[in-house]
């Protein structure tokens, strides 16, 4: 059932609209100011209604996601290339695809260097495709696209450390960077898991150099 503020915004908006057209012609700037108003007051009702409809079908699909994001708690996702699927299904891994269409917080972790490879390429590139190691499909359907894990790995995990001025390159954070030896964005699945770092600076300071600062 469509929340109620949908249907009233799209009213409001609507009635200012001609009201703000009626006061542009009459020449009546009251009229048009009203109007203008309800328009911009409707906007804003309507949204709120569709925020609303939002939670309640995120609710009712995924009752316990909706509970944890209420309680303000995130989720960390990351999985080992090593995994192999199962007898009955390919798709074995975390439902990254289904988390990323919710609004619960979510991030990288590497899941340890005890369960799964350090190496965070190979992970990123099982998320990106879908396949372990072997090439063997493990997510199904819930394989991620190539910025998506890069902002989870980056941007996304601020909020888990409570820290603002990390993961981006922007005015007032860290000068924390890693310079790629490849487009990880537009290389060959294959190549993913081959990519390293050639310089690596955090806070400002170079931490690794293979041979690009001279």
């Amino acid at each position: 059932m469509m929340d109620e503020n949908r249907i009233e915004g799209a009213a409001r908006n609507f009635g200012g609209k001609i009201q703000d057209a009626v006061g542009a012609v009459t020449g009546d700037k009251d009229t048009q100011a009203r109007g203008q108003a309800n328009r911009a007051v409707g906007a804003a009702q309507n949204a709120y209604g569709q925020a609303v409809d939002g939670v309640r079908d995120f609710a009712s699909d995924q009752p316990l996601l909706a509970l944890v994001s209420a309680m303000g708690i995130g989720v960390l996702v990351g999985w080992g290339p090593l995994r192999t699927p199962s007898q009955s299904s390919a798709g074995v891994g975390p439902p990254y695809r289904m988390l990323m269409g919710h609004p619960i917080k979510m991030g990288y972790h590497s899941d340890g260097g005890d369960i799964t490879v350090i190496n965070p390429w190979l992970n990123f590139s099982t998320m990106m495709t879908g396949k372990n190691l072997a090439g063997q499909p493990i997510l199904g359907d819930q394989a991620l696209t190539r910025p998506e894990v890069l902002r989870l790995a980056t941007a996304a995990n601020k909020w888990f450390i409570w820290e603002d001025d990390l993961g981006s390159i922007e005015v007032g954070n860290h000068a924390d960077l890693a310079v790629l030896d490849r487009d990880v964005l537009t290389v060959p699945e294959d190549d993913i898991r081959k990519t390293k770092s050639v310089l690596t600076i955090i806070g400002g300071k170079v931490v690794h150099n293979d041979g690009v600062i001279r």
